[in-house]
């Protein structure tokens, strides 16, 4: 259902001419030229730390480029979904109902029209409130207002939001009962609900199943409007009408047409620069050593011909190395990378019963929705053990999660209802969540990492961080509010794994994560002593995981690994 098309010629709403940017110690990119037009998507691809969110933030104006110039035309609307809560402010008072009729403007719409029709009810039929009404009806069907309801419904169960287990997520209700992985969703579905001209999502299919992601895809070649999306899914690829990769060298490529298309150009492109850098590099490096020799016997000084000839050599040479440096940089292997391994260290605390139980532990939000354990039956956790916990979005995953991260901390904030977690809370326990990342913004990468451990240790703090995918030149200075979403969320757990934890609690610990880190990650979980707790929505990276045990919180079923 689509209750939003308009005409289908294009038009720019956005540009970008000669955009750059540079972070601390290197540029992340330069020279993007974009022409944002509607009817048509733009897929933004690199890894982590490479720029992709800076540029969707430069795009959506929360950000300024240190070099050229975005142009935006005058009246355009736009949503911007990115991959961290705080930069997507909202009321959380609002249902999901009022949330998405924002996004079309129908609101107001729909308060003034029974306002009106409640003064035509009593008997007020003037020409001005009849006109009034009119205009507030053509607007209110223009925008959608009478299929809105249901095309929000189909919505959110094409992504997943209101399965069998999570019913309590409907129109009625509220943004701040919703588990984090539904509110994420919630944020996508708006973005693509509403009647903005110009949609920018970061890394949209971070927390959407194989089948969201296919609705997605197709979603994103709805008419009327600009979309760019930073992604690697080649899913998202895709769709994209223009592909731009960021290279970890700050050079952008720039596409028109398939992703099959983008790649063999891409590495057609790179080999023919990397064959003429390299034919110009060993022609100047043999003139400079003749140059050298000629030079060290004095032949230079034995006749003004010779003497001319070491200044047309210099003269090359100049020029050579100005051609090099104004060749593009070509990515440099790092073979080095692929021996890299993770180790996590348990604190070597002493426990004489590191099991964790749950024991039929029911939590609800406002008496519905949220966990329940109790057809499960007790589940028991032991040291070396890896508990994967499965479910639909809204099951209540995370909330298991943060109700034993509670218990093990003692608070009773986020205690179950029902039921008991037992803990030995002599246990070390590290904790990462969406929403509960524990990381300072104002602090130093190599310093957040260094707080969390029990005894200080560089050497170990530059090992972990260097696994996780951080370039060790550049930790000493680096800001932890600079960072991309993916450095965060890398860093988060470098943090966590420098604590030297008894017990893992994981809650969608790989979005936005390379994939060879996703692989380094599952080898470390997979080698570690201690306990994991895990819930993440990528199948491909729990298939990695060597689990002791696997509980399903919609099915209500406990299986032996």
């Amino acid at each position: 259902m689509l209750a939003l098309m308009a005409n289908t010629r294009s038009r720019e709403v956005a540009s970008l001419s000669g955009v750059g940017v540079n972070s601390p110690g290197r540029k992340l990119f330069e020279g993007v030229d974009l022409s944002l037009k509607t009817n048509e998507s733009i897929v933004v691809r690199g890894s982590s730390g490479s720029g992709k969110s800076k540029l969707l933030r430069i795009i959506a104006g929360q950000d300024s480029p240190d070099q050229g110039r975005v142009n935006r035309r005058g009246g355009t609307t736009q949503v911007f979904v990115s991959t961290t809560f705080e930069d997507c402010p909202v009321d959380t008072k609002l249902t999901v109902r009022e949330y998405f009729l924002a996004s079309r403007g129908l609101v107001e719409l729909e308060a003034e029209k029974a306002k009106l029709e409640k003064a035509m009810s009593l008997g007020d039929n003037s020409p001005r409130t009849i006109q009034r009404y009119g205009w507030v009806i053509e607007n209110y069907e223009s925008r959608g207002g009478s299929t809105a309801e249901a095309e929000i419904l189909e919505t959110l169960n094409n992504l997943n939001v209101t399965g069998q287990s999570s019913r309590r997520v409907g129109l009625d209700t509220r943004l701040d009962t919703v588990s984090s992985g539904q509110r994420t969703k919630l944020a996508i579905g708006r973005a693509l609900f509403s009647n903005a001209e110009l949609v920018i999502l970061d890394d949209p299919t971070a927390h959407l199943d194989s089948a969201s992601v296919d609705w997605f895809t197709q979603r994103l070649k709805s008419a009327n409007r600009a979309v760019i999306v930073a992604s690697n899914d080649d899913r998202v690829a895709s769709t994209g009408s223009q592909i731009v990769q960021i290279e970890d060298t700050g050079r952008a490529f720039i596409y028109n047409g398939s992703l099959g298309d983008f790649e063999k150009k891409r590495t057609a492109q790179l080999d023919s620069e990397q064959i003429l850098r390299t034919a110009l590099v060993r022609q100047r490096d043999d003139l400079r050593r003749t140059y050298e020799k000629f030079k060290s016997e004095g032949d230079f000084k034995r006749s003004k011909d010779f003497a001319a000839t070491g200044r047309q050599m210099q003269t090359r040479l100049a020029r050579m190395d100005a051609e090099i440096a104004a060749m593009p940089e070509v990515q440099a292997t790092m073979p080095q990378s692929r021996r890299v391994q993770l180790n996590i260290q348990e604190s070597g605390h002493k426990v004489s019963d590191s099991s964790i139980v749950i024991r039929n532990v029911v939590r609800t939000y406002d008496g519905s929705g949220g966990v329940d354990t109790s057809a499960i039956g007790e589940i028991r956790v032991k040291r070396g053990e890896r508990l994967i916990v499965s479910g639909a979005n809204g099951s209540g995953k995370s909330t298991l999660l943060r109700m034993i991260a509670s218990e093990v901390i003692g608070s009773s904030d986020f205690g179950p209802e029902q039921g008991q977690i037992v803990v030995n809370s002599r246990q070390r326990v590290g904790y990462l969540a969406p929403d509960h990342m524990g990381l300072s913004q104002n602090m130093g990468v190599l310093e957040e990492v260094q707080s969390a451990m029990e005894r200080t240790n560089e050497g170990r703090a530059v090992s972990v961080l260097t696994a996780m995918g951080f370039d060790k030149n550049r930790i000493r200075t680096q800001k932890v509010g600079t960072l991309s979403a993916g450095e965060k969320q890398q860093l988060a757990l470098a943090k966590l794994i420098a604590s030297n934890p008894d017990v893992l609690i994981l809650d969608e610990p790989t979005s936005n994560l390379r994939p060879d880190i996703k692989r380094r990650l599952a080898d470390a979980l997979n080698k570690f002593d201690g306990t994991v707790i895990l819930v993440d929505h990528d199948p491909d990276f729990t298939r990695q995981i060597s689990s002791s045990r696997d509980i399903n919180l919609s099915a209500k079923i406990q299986r032996q690994g």
